[in-house]
């Protein structure tokens, strides 16, 4: 018994990290490129920051700089390895998503604190490493990426000075470290560390300080949280002086999932047999409704605008939330840290999705799962590890479940990075070695004098590659006109369509009609995956 518990405990940390790091590096044997169009800013970057040698880019004073200067985590790692360990630019990419995939270690790590079952950290750090936000997050190079390990090994550190008084200082020290790790790594990763921090230390408080146990550690650790909340607002405001960024955090940004998670809590708080009755209800209408959106039936107001398959296979994170809800039912306040995380997921869930479907909006929902799904994860794998205990029927269905979320929850990664057949936003663009050896292979041929145009979602790797600022040419080909100067088209423009406007909309033409609209143009260049056309 003892010799099996070993094998789990190892496995519940080796199996998620071989299994994300695989398909992170899988993404790199098929496309050769990290995906999202913030990659080829950040390499740029790196560059400006190897040149100058200041931390920030063109200027020591943060202040003084642009938007993802601002944050220079990612870009001082893109830098370094180049200069230290030799790569190349494009090589150098790698480093960032082997980096980020270890981010899943702490977060197993907190995972085994927080449940006290192997199983359940095995669970949970299985569907961890399939899970779509996470390998998308992993799979890019943003600043986002690099604030992956410091985020999950403060939330790591934070719950162990919380819960180890004998080495509460050491454990503060690098609370500390990891914090001003994520203030100079990333925004939003930054606002859910603070969230999630706080509200987790506050609820140990209240616990030790209701049960009669000492509760001055838990306060020590909540002055902490309480001190870098001040530095953040110091360094934003009198510092960084990132206004477009402080702005977004408005009275209604907090207190809106505040008083959803108060409700959620009246919830828990109530008798059991009540939360099971609502939570049956809300399943049921939950389910109605996807029935519903599946079939053409009901479209809500945030998802409109959206193409169906990226709904679609963004469906089974509600499996999940469901489960995780039924586990607020049944246990209710049973394991403390664990339902209060739950109960502040949701409700920043259920505020994204109550909000509007503008681009700014849209992106708050893409970032916020990024957060709420892994910690959604461990009441689920709660759920499955008590039915594994059940009789076989009960039992079997856990396997089956947990079967059926291994194989669901990659679908929406999987159908983008790998087959390029998910119609996305410039957010989620793919892409390709061999476009970029295309792109490389006709830099020759595009006179410095002339306007080139192209899909938005390639502008920043062709600034990157040529210095060149494309054009959009959809707004032309859209009312059948062939754009004056030169147009680059993709395989994937041919077959998926264009990004749209300011990059959250796709707009599919029709081959026949297109290459219509370019009969009397001169083809300057053709390939397999690549055409380059001029308005003669």
């Amino acid at each position: 018994m003892e010799k099996d518990r070993e094998v789990i405990k190892t496995a519940s940390t080796a199996a998620p990290l071989v299994i994300l790091a695989s398909l992170i590096l899988l993404n790199y044997v098929i496309n050769g490129l990290p995906y999202i169009p913030d990659s080829w800013t950040h390499i740029a970057h790196s560059e400006t920051l190897l040149r100058t040698g200041y931390l920030f880019g063109p200027s020591p004073n943060p202040s003084m700089v642009s938007y993802n200067y601002k944050w220079p985590t990612v870009n001082l790692l893109l830098a370094l390895s180049q200069s230290v360990l030799g790569l190349g630019p494009i090589q150098s990419f790698y480093v960032v998503n082997i980096l980020a995939s270890l981010s899943i270690i702490p977060f197993i790590l907190l995972v085994r604190r927080l449940t006290g079952s192997d199983m359940a950290t095995l669970i949970t750090g299985l569907l961890f490493a399939v899970l779509s936000v996470k390998l998308l997050v992993d799979s890019s190079v943003m600043k986002e990426t690099a604030a992956q390990y410091p985020f999950y090994a403060y939330m790591l550190t934070t719950y162990m000075a919380l819960i180890d008084r004998k080495h509460l200082r050491q454990n503060l020290l690098v609370m500390v470290l990891t914090f001003i790790a994520i203030l100079f790594a990333h925004h939003f990763t930054l606002l859910m560390a603070l969230a999630y921090s706080f509200i987790m230390t506050i609820t140990v408080l209240m616990s030790n300080y209701l049960s009669g146990n000492n509760a001055w550690h838990a306060l020590y650790v909540a002055i902490t949280v309480i001190a870098l909340g001040l530095l953040t607002y110091y360094w934003y405001v009198d510092y960084l002086r990132a206004y477009t960024v402080t702005t977004f955090v408005t009275p209604g940004l907090i207190s809106t999932p505040i008083l959803i998670a108060i409700l959620l809590i009246d919830y828990v708080t109530m008798r059991r047999g009540s939360r099971i009755l609502i939570y049956a209800t809300l399943a049921i209408l939950a389910l109605m409704l996807i029935s519903m959106f599946s079939t053409g039936k009901f479209l809500p107001y945030v998802l409109e605008g959206f193409n169906r398959a990226v709904v679609l296979s963004s469906t089974p994170y509600v499996l999940p939330i469901l489960i995780a809800v039924l586990y607020l039912a049944l246990y209710g306040f049973e394991r403390p840290v664990v339902a209060i995380t739950t109960v502040l997921s949701l409700a920043i869930l259920l505020y994204v999705l109550l909000m509007g479907n503008n681009p700014l909006e849209l992106l708050f929902l893409s970032k916020s799962l990024d957060f709420v799904m892994p910690f959604l994860l461990i009441p689920t794998a709660l759920m499955i590890t008590s039915a594994v205990r059940h009789r076989l029927p009960v039992k079997a269905l856990a396997y089956v479940l947990t079967a059926a979320l291994m194989i669901s929850l990659p679908i929406f990664a999987v159908l983008t990075l790998y087959t390029y057949s998910l119609p996305t936003s410039s957010t989620l663009t793919v892409y390709r070695l061999i476009d970029y050896e295309e792109f490389n292979a006709i830099n020759g041929l595009i006179p410095r004098n002339s306007t080139l145009y192209s899909s938005i979602s390639y502008e920043s790797m062709i600034m990157f590659m040529t210095g060149i600022n494309t054009s959009d040419p959809t707004t032309y080909l859209i009312h059948g006109e062939a754009p004056q100067g030169l147009l680059l088209l993709t395989e994937r423009n041919l077959r998926v369509g264009f990004l749209y406007g300011s990059g959250y909309s796709m707009v599919s033409i029709p081959k026949h009609y297109l290459l219509n609209i370019l009969m009397s143009n001169d083809l300057v260049y053709s390939s397999r995956t690549l055409w380059l056309w001029e308005t003669p």
